[in-house]
């Protein structure tokens, strides 16, 4: 189960954006709960970044100002991190759990009705 949905994962993440919401479903089907979603999904989304700007560098399809444009968006989610990672400290597990299953199923219904709009 876990190695299709990676296999998802990374198909989905090479040609969309915002996949969060798979590997947030990954991570806590595999068990993962608390603090070690958060890291994990921040370790996996910064690696997953860097590859796509050298990526794009290499083609010449990213200048200097959106690289300075991703740094900034990128340092302006830190402060919610760490408010995410306090709230997950305090809840309960079963708690967060429901939180992030319902969070994930918003991200996943906004998905599906931003492309049937643009359909």
């Amino acid at each position: 189960g876990v190695i299709a949905g990676a296999g998802v994962f990374g198909l989905a993440s090479g040609i969309a954006s915002a996949t969060g919401v798979i590997l947030i479903s990954l991570l806590l089907g595999a068990g993962l709960g608390g603090t070690a979603v958060l890291a994990t999904d921040a370790l996996v989304s910064i690696a997953i970044d860097c590859i796509k700007v050298l990526l794009f560098g290499q083609f010449d399809l990213l200048d200097a100002g959106n690289v300075t444009l991703g740094l900034v968006i990128g340092a302006a989610t830190i402060p919610g991190s760490r408010v995410a990672a306090w709230l997950v400290e305090r809840l309960g597990a079963r708690l967060h759990v429901l939180a992030m299953d319902a969070l994930i199923v918003v991200g996943g219904v906004t998905m599906l009705w931003s492309a049937l709009r643009t359909a």
